[in-house]
């Protein structure tokens, strides 16, 4: 062993050399070496310092969001719960909590959190506090420590970089990680949460690691053939005698003799090795999932040693440096295995695993190069060797196998880890690739530049391998760390904010090479220009302007790109420190509110007994119930409960939703707008992961299918009645109440569920509802209400409730009285009002029957609480029974006749005429003989086809347009098709929507309705709109009606064109002016059917649906019956608008019903294919044909011709 003589400076690196002797000068203290390197390298300590503070200010500008009114609020989720922790460990300090009765209740839940973290801010909370800190000292030092703690990393990562590269390049990347998005996310001052300490050890992790192999110095190589050159020992310049090497025999092969670098193996080394140990444990103590990270390292070793044996290099000192470090972290956690119960097997296993892969693959690795095989042997025999051990792993160590594979899900975010954002896949499209490449809120520009910095980076590597020139330790490393991080971010997001370390350093070692190299030539030129002497006036001007022509063409786009790699990343940093945390107003004022408001649980600050009751909600949220509620929680942040709530908040069923809160002890269930799917058309939210939690099918909560626009087709989802009727929605959108829900139909009452608070901010808001984001029931046996009157009569119960933020609402419950006239009710509320802010705003209960007030009704809290059983006489016993249609269940089955395939889209409907149905798919018209079920002819139109109409006994008319906006009237009929007249148009049209009325032609070209006739072609006149015409024009004695895209609507004399009245619609339509004695028809975008006055335009009824109207009406005897995407057919009274009947709740509809023999025909957009009574709205018959209907069927002779959007035609036995 060689002690330290002097210390020699070389840049940014320090050597320590030893005299000849080997021994130190007395003078040479350790401490005195220590002063002179401080001395040497101030400019580092003030680098190191001025980025630790700025990076600390930096993290500490979101002290508004954190610090308010006396309070601390923590960004994230599990925050929370290390606080928890955090708390519970100051207060039984040295215990931590392992064990929690607050979580899954009412079972508990074993903590297996790593406990580090949480130890060390306890311990300095403790000494902050003297000994006994307040809640509040707590908090704020929870606060500020990972503030500190991504401060420190940042320093770590400029030694790093400069260790590495260069200063510059430090610098840089200091800078790019101190306003890094990701760094910031998980090192911002209210965040404690164990992300930032991972960073941190695992920066110090490789640091440390690369200040020891980088001091490995270079063995011998052996030779292959002591007579070629190539193989000669190469000492890389060292002297064999110079005392830093020593001469071993190889104790495997005496013929071979190698270099081993044993003088390393001293005191320093040795303290180094123990040291990573140290570090390698204190990550295990961390967070659980450290084996992740160790792999990197362990992989990079092994491929280090496959490196070692190409260039004929000894693996000795890795060996020892490796195994030293993995063997000083298993005796430290050894006991805390032995002693605890938190940590599981996998973690000792697995460091003991990779001890013995460091050792057994070194000394593979040093036979291979002494038994002179080819190196490629080395990386064969280890895969060979791994893929053996994995195998037998399985065999006779199966469940340490299954973890692996664990780990693999894990990664691979599956199961319950796919519906967690911070799981989920980085690019999971390519869109999102694009986007994360170029312009993210992770990395901004980074990792652009860090992908051409890589390049670089393996250029310079792949060409020192190709000349085998020595490759650097430190190089394979940073490689190997950064591909691994990478590679882990792309699977799951969360591993970003270790990523965005090497992201940085990279980017900067490009921008580093950039500048360098735009660079050049300027600075070359001004120490040219500078070295000349005494140059002329004319000499100097014209080297100023070179000069400044340089400085444009290299300097200015070096600092545009230092611009474009700060910029991004300071704006989305500037963002996020801007943003209030997520608990932020309601969420920690809902929280507070049921801490002060509903009764005190036993045993928060000692969880080791079954509290009184739990508290339902969603698990994200369950943390921050828990620790600023002080209530325990069925499911939390541990994914704990996550299958209960997630049955319970996607059941449709009140009795099954109660049995689970009856069996998990719950009291409050809380709901919030963020779980849910939105409202109508508005479909976001958590609830996609909440219905795969449950086993459910998400595409059967909702409703998808396309609208048309006058530009393109409009992807369109709906929310249906399989989401509403959930109780999770009943409780949010509809309060529990018996209520029209938000797709028209009438939801039933829940009857064990009563609000009592709700947040002050929406969640929902649109022109219909605005929805709290919070609200929280309480969940009571309900009092029974039971009672007599005529037999099938509709009973109705309700109050008015005011809620905590003054809003007015009606619970009502109804139902219909049975066979012998009695019913019965649950109600959750008391009206002398409901403990905490909700109250009742009558004395009583409202009881009707049959839409009439028959008595009121008092309930007391005792009576709701007890579940008490109350009887009324008989009420309404003289008041009619409304007609109650009650519908049959199991209509029949259409069959089908015949189909054909005419492989394209239909978009417009069939007409027959004659023997043959005529089918315009895509470009292309069909000819169908419909009584043969064969094709009698097909015709290509080349240009496209705009609109089909009928001339019915003059034959199937259609428009088509060529490329030069020349728009063609064809007619086909018996003898051919033919071009009726040639129509040009000076601009390209998006619309055409064409009517034959007594062979006049009325044709809307884009906002241009045009009058042609039909034999000569000519145009009698035109009218301009305000907008396009997207409907058909519809005619009525003398008088076109037609309506703009816009909702314009227009009456014009048909044999001038001029305007009777214009009328606005209030919104987009669609359809035509359908004539209804007198009254003009339309459906519109805000969800209505409108009528409005033929004479004068007014708007005269509305009747609202659940959804847009894009079908055209029909009219048949006083009633209109009009289809809604809201998926029901709604038949109403033509002069007044009152519903006569609705259909059953079906599938969006965009076609046109059809009505033939007192019987109503219609398509839905899921492809089926219904027949309904006209009379009652039955649904008689239906036929599953599985292709979106979008166009009318034709009915003729007991049969029904429907067509596909997706080219089928079909002949259904009606």
């Amino acid at each position: 062993m060689y002690k330290i003589a002097a210390i020699q400076f070389t840049g940014d690196t320090i050597t320590l050399k030893t005299n000849e002797t080997g021994e130190i000068p007395n003078n040479s203290t350790f401490q005195e070496l220590i002063k002179a390197y401080i001395a040497k390298n101030k400019n580092h300590v003030i680098a190191i310092t001025l980025i630790f503070f700025i990076t600390l200010a930096i993290r500490m500008l979101s002290i508004k969001e954190v610090f308010v009114d006396g309070n601390v609020i923590y960004y994230g989720y599990d925050s929370y719960y290390h606080m928890r922790r955090i708390v519970y460990t100051v207060l039984y300090f040295p215990t931590t909590l392992w064990y929690d009765s607050y979580l899954a209740y009412p079972y508990g839940f074993e903590i297996t959190w790593a406990p580090l973290f949480d130890i060390t801010i306890a311990i300095i909370a403790i000494l902050v506090g003297f000994g006994s800190p307040g809640i509040y000292t707590i908090e704020m030092v929870g606060a500020i420590f990972p503030a500190v703690l991504g401060a420190l990393t940042v320093s770590l990562v400029y030694l790093l970089a400069i260790k590495i590269f260069n200063t510059r390049v430090g610098l840089l990347s200091a800078l790019l990680l101190a306003i890094s998005p990701e760094q910031m996310r998980v090192s911002i001052l209210g965040f404690p949460d164990h992300h930032v300490a991972e960073v941190f050890i695992f920066v110090a992790l490789m640091l440390i690691f690369i200040i020891i192999i980088d001091k490995i110095t270079i063995s011998k190589k052996t030779t292959k053939n002591d007579d070629s050159a190539e193989h000669t020992s190469n000492l890389r310049g060292k002297n064999k005698k110079n005392p830093e090497y020593v001469m071993l025999k190889n104790v495997i092969n005496p013929d071979i003799t190698s270099l081993h670098p044993v003088n390393y193996v001293n005191k320093k080394t040795i303290i180094g090795s123990i040291t990573l140990g140290i570090i390698i444990a204190t990550l295990v103590l961390t967070w659980v999932g450290a084996p992740i990270y160790l792999a990197i390292f362990i992989s990079y070793i092994s491929i280090q040693y496959c490196f070692n044996v190409y260039y004929m290099r000894f693996s000795s000192d890795m060996m020892f440096i490796s195994g030293t470090a993995f063997l000083t972290s298993v005796l430290i956690l050894m006991p805390f295995y032995l002693s605890t119960d938190w940590m599981p097997i996998y973690q000792v296993l697995t460091i003991v695993i990779f001890l013995s892969i460091s050792v057994i693959s070194g000394i593979i690795a040093n036979a291979t190069i002494q038994k002179r095989l080819n190196w490629y042997a080395y990386p064969l025999f280890i895969i060979t060797t791994a893929a053996i051990v994995f195998i037998s792993a399985r065999q006779f160590l199966p469940q340490y196998y299954n973890t692996i594979l664990d780990g693999f899900s894990y990664l691979a975010g599956e199961g319950v880890l796919s519906t967690i954002s911070e799981a989920l896949p980085l690019f999971d499209s390519a869109g999102k690739f694009m986007l994360e490449m170029f312009f993210s809120d992770k990395f901004g520009l980074n990792l652009l530049f860090a992908t051409c910095g890589i390049v670089i980076y393996l250029v310079n590597g792949v060409t020192n391998l190709s000349t085998r020139k020595e490759i650097k330790h430190s190089y394979l490393l940073l490689l190997i760390v950064t591909i691994s991080t990478f590679i882990l971010t792309i699977y799951q997001q969360r591993f970003a904010y270790l990523f965005s370390i090497f992201a940085a350093i990279y980017a900067s070692y490009f921008f580093y090479k950039l500048s360098d190299l735009a660079l050049e030539t300027y600075i070359t030129k001004s120490r040219e220009f500078k070295s000349l002497k005494n140059p002329t006036k004319k000499r100097r001007e014209s080297n100023n302007q070179e000069l400044k022509r340089l400085a444009r063409s290299e300097i200015i786009p070096v600092i545009f790109i230092f611009f474009l790699l700060i910029a991004p990343s300071a704006y989305y940093s500037y963002v996020f420190i801007s943003t209030p945390p997520a608990i932020s107003n309601d969420w920690y004022d809902a929280a507070e509110w049921l801490r002060t408001n509903t009764p005190e649980t036993s045993y928060y600050n000692d969880p080791v007994k079954v509290p009184e009751y739990g508290v339902m909600s969603w698990w994200d949220y369950g943390n921050w119930i828990l620790y600023v509620g002080n209530r325990p929680v069925v499911a939390n942040n541990f994914q704990t409960g996550i299958d209960i709530a997630a049955k319970y908040f996607t059941s449709a069923n009140e009795s099954a939703a109660n049995t689970i809160l009856d069996k998990h002890g719950t009291k409050y269930v809380i709901v919030n707008t963020d779980t849910g799917y939105g409202y109508k058309d508005a479909v976001y939210g958590k609830y996609s992961s909440v219905l795969n939690i449950a086993g459910k099918n998400t595409p059967d909560y909702m409703y998808s299918f396309e609208y048309p626009t006058p530009f393109q087709t409009i992807k369109q989802l709906l929310l249906n009645d399989a989401y509403y009727d959930t109780l999770f929605a009943r409780l949010l959108l509809l309060d529990g109440s018996s209520i029209v829900n938000p797709n028209n139909n009438m939801a039933d009452a829940l009857t064990h569920y009563r609000l009592l608070y709700e947040s002050g901010g929406a969640g929902i808001t649109n022109n219909d509802i605005s929805i709290p984001s919070i609200k929280i029931f309480e969940y009571v046996p309900g009092a029974v209400i039971r009672g007599t009157t005529l037999p099938g009569s509709e009973v109705e119960i309700s109050i008015p409730i005011v809620t905590n933020q003054n809003r007015t609402f009606w619970y009502i419950n109804r139902g219909i009285s049975d066979t012998d006239g009695s019913f019965e009710f649950i109600v959750p509320y008391s009206t002398p009002g409901v403990p905490g802010n909700t109250k009742s705003q009558e004395a009583w209960y409202s009881i009707t029957v049959n839409g009439v007030f028959v008595g009121s009704l008092p309930v007391n809290e005792e009576q709701i609480m007890n579940h008490e059983m109350i009887y009324i006489d008989a009420v309404g016993t003289n008041i009619p029974v409304n007609n109650i249609n009650e519908r049959k269940t199991n209509p029949a089955v259409m069959d089908v006749a015949w189909s054909y395939d005419t492989n394209g889209n239909i978009k417009y409907a069939p007409d027959i005429i004659g023997d043959l149905l005529y089918v315009v798919s895509d470009n292309n018209i069909f000819g169908i003989n419909i009584n043969e079920a064969t094709l009698s002819f097909k015709q290509d139109m080349g240009g496209k086809i705009l609109t089909p109409f009928s001339g019915k006994e003059t034959g199937f008319y259609f428009a088509s347009m060529d490329n030069y906006n020349v728009v063609k009237i064809y007619v086909i009929d018996d003898s051919g098709t033919g071009v009726k007249f040639t129509f040009p148009l000076t601009n390209k049209i998006k619309t055409v929507s064409p009517v034959l009325v007594d062979d006049k032609l009325y044709i809307g070209a884009n906002n241009v309705l045009y009058a042609i006739d039909i034999s000569s072609g000519r145009v009698e006149w035109e009218f301009e709109g305000r907008d396009y015409f997207i409907a058909k024009p519809t005619s009525v004695a003398g008088t076109i009606y037609i309506t703009s895209y816009n909702g314009t609507a227009y009456a014009l004399d048909a044999s001038s064109g001029s305007v009777k009245w214009t009328s606005a619609l209030e919104n987009k339509s669609w359809t035509p002016l359908v004539y209804a004695d007198k009254v003009l028809v339309a459906g519109t975008r805000d969800n209505f059917i409108k009528g409005l006055d033929a004479g004068s335009g007014e708007v005269i009824w509305k009747h609202r649906t659940g959804y847009f109207v894009d079908s055209t009406p029909v009219f048949s005897d006083g009633v209109v019956y009009v289809a809604s995407y809201d998926g029901k057919i709604y038949a109403l009274d033509s002069q007044n608008g009152e519903l006569v009947w609705k259909s059953d709740q079906f599938a969006p509809i965009f076609a046109e019903p059809v009505i033939s023999n007192d019987e109503l025909f219609v398509g839905t957009w899921d492809g089926i294919f219904y027949k309904i009574d006209i009379v009652t709205g039955e649904t008689i018959a239906f036929s599953d044909l599985g292709e979106p209907i979008i166009n009318n069927a034709i009915i003729l002779n007991d049969m029904a011709y429907v067509t596909t959007f997706y080219g089928k035609v079909y002949a259904i036995r009606i």
